[in-house]
């Protein structure tokens, strides 16, 4: 079962999403159920809602894994800003060595422009910065 489908009020569904949501859980479950019974499950209504559950867990468990991953690239980049600010206060970087900061600011900037600027592009109307006419 899904959180919405037994939580009317914490999800804010309306009287008929609700009873929606709850038919779409039942439908996927006995589908699921009519599948295992093709196979010759033992207890197809088991199968159907275990099926439903592992793709819940399959979900979540990207989801999750990706938020870690994310989080991990946030703390070395914040890491790397970090290392730059202190070497430069040391007087490291000058006019003439500035690599370490250069191939920094690169990968930084070129992440930030390959993501960052396509998606308001991409997921609205207005124009993105007097680009679009």
């Amino acid at each position: 079962m899904t959180y919405c489908s037994r939580n009317q009020i914490a999800c804010g569904l309306s009287d008929k999403d609700f009873a929606d949501e709850q038919k779409e859980v039942k439908e996927g479950i006995e589908a699921e159920a009519e599948e295992a019974k093709k196979r010759g499950a033992a207890n197809p209504e088991e199968v159907g809602a275990a099926a439903l559950n592992a793709h819940a867990q399959l979900y979540f468990s990207l989801y999750f894994g990706m938020t870690g991953l994310h989080a991990l690239h946030m703390i070395i980049g914040a890491g790397l800003l970090l290392w730059l600010i202190f070497e430069g206060f040391k007087g490291r970087f000058d006019a003439n060595y500035n690599t370490p900061v250069e191939n920094i600011w690169l990968v930084l900037a070129l992440r930030r422009y390959c993501m960052d600027f396509p998606v308001p592009v991409a997921v609205s109307d207005q124009p993105a910065f007097g680009l679009m006419a």
